[in-house]
C-alpha cells in the first residue's frame, strides 16, 4: 500500500538591494510501504520492492526576482519504520536486520541524476520458546543529498510563474541474518521526500520598489526611503545614508536592467 501527499514551501533567504541573493523551494511527498509476510530459515535473507515514481512540483524562479544565475537542487529523505516477526519453530536463535530506501531524483538539467539512499541501522533480538514473536522498530532518521548543479541551458524550465516537475524513482529493500530457527516476518515503512531547489539571482539595482520594472515609481520608493531614513536607502552600501545614495541610485536608475 502506498499513499502520496503532496505539499509546497518556500524558504526565502534575504539580502540587500543589488547583491547576490538566494531563494529556495521545496516540494515533498510521503509514501508508506507494507511488504507481505514471508519465512526465512537460512542465514542471510534480503528482498527488495519497486515502488511507483514520485512527481514532485517545486514553484519556479519568478523573474520579477532579478537575473538567474544559478539552479541547485538536493534531496532530504526521512523515514521510520517496524519489523514485525514471529517464528513457528520452538528452538533458540537470533536475528539481525536492517532496511534501505534508495532514491534517484531527476528533472531537468539534472545530469548526472541525484542518487540518494536512507538506510536504517542494524536491530535485533533473540529467539527462544518464551519470546516466539517481537518487533524492532527504527526512529526517524533524515539525510540530506549533496547539492547537484543544474546545467544552465535547462534554467528555462525552472523560470516562470507556476511550477516546475521534478521525479523521484524510489525502492525500499531490506536484510535480515537469522540463525537457530525459522521466522517469519513484514516490514512496515514510512518516507517523506523533500527537493530542494535553491536558485541564485542578481537583484536589479534600478528596479527599487521590486516590481520587476524601471520607471519612475522606483525613483519615488528611494525618495520616500531616503526621507525616512530608511536603511535600504543605503545605496552604496556605505553605512550612512547621504546625498551620495542618492546619485548612486540615479546613476543606477539610468542604466536600467
Amino acid at each position: 500500500m502506498m499513499r502520496f501527499l503532496l505539499a509546497l514551501s518556500v524558504l526565502v533567504l534575504a539580502g540587500a538591494p543589488g547583491h547576490t541573493e538566494e531563494i529556495t523551494v521545496e516540494g515533498t511527498a510521503s509514501l508508506s510501504v507494507t511488504t507481505p509476510w514471508e519465512c526465512c530459515s537460512s542465514l542471510d535473507c534480503q528482498n527488495g520492492l519497486t515502488l511507483d515514481r514520485l512527481r514532485i512540483e517545486c514553484p519556479q524562479f519568478d523573474p520579477a526576482l532579478g537575473v538567474l544565475t544559478g539552479v541547485q537542487v538536493e534531496l532530504v529523505a526521512c523515514g521510520n519504520g517496524v519489523f514485525t516477526w514471529q517464528s513457528p519453530d520452538e528452538g533458540f536463535g537470533g536475528y539481525a536486520t536492517n532496511m534501505t530506501f534508495d532514491y534517484v531524483l531527476d528533472g531537468p538539467g539534472i545530469s548526472p541524476n541525484v542518487d540518494h539512499e536512507l538506510v536504517f541501522p542494524d536491530c535485533g533480538g533473540s529467539i527462544t520458546p518464551n519470546t516466539p514473536q517481537g518487533q524492532c522498530t527504527w526512529g526517524n532518521r533524515c539525510r540530506t543529498s549533496p547539492a547537484a548543479e543544474v546545467s544552465s541551458g535547462s534554467w528555462g524550465a525552472y523560470t516562470g510563474n507556476g511550477t516546475v516537475t521534478l521525479t523521484v524513482d524510489p525502492e525500499f529493500s531490506y536484510f535480515l541474518a537469522v540463525s537457530g530457527v525459522e521466522i517469519c516476518y513484514f516490514y512496515d515503512a514510512v518516507s517523506t521526500v523533500t527537493v530542494r531547489v535553491t536558485y541564485g539571482y542578481e537583484v536589479c539595482e534600478a528596479d527599487f520598489n521590486g516590481d520587476g520594472v524601471v520607471n519612475t515609481q522606483d525613483v519615488t520608493s528611494f525618495l520616500n526611503a531616503f526621507a525616512a531614513g530608511d536603511e535600504a536607502a543605503d545605496f552604496n552600501g556605505d553605512g550612512v545614508i547621504t546625498t551620495r545614495d542618492v546619485l548612486a541610485f540615479l546613476n543606477a536608475w539610468n542604466l536600467g536592467c
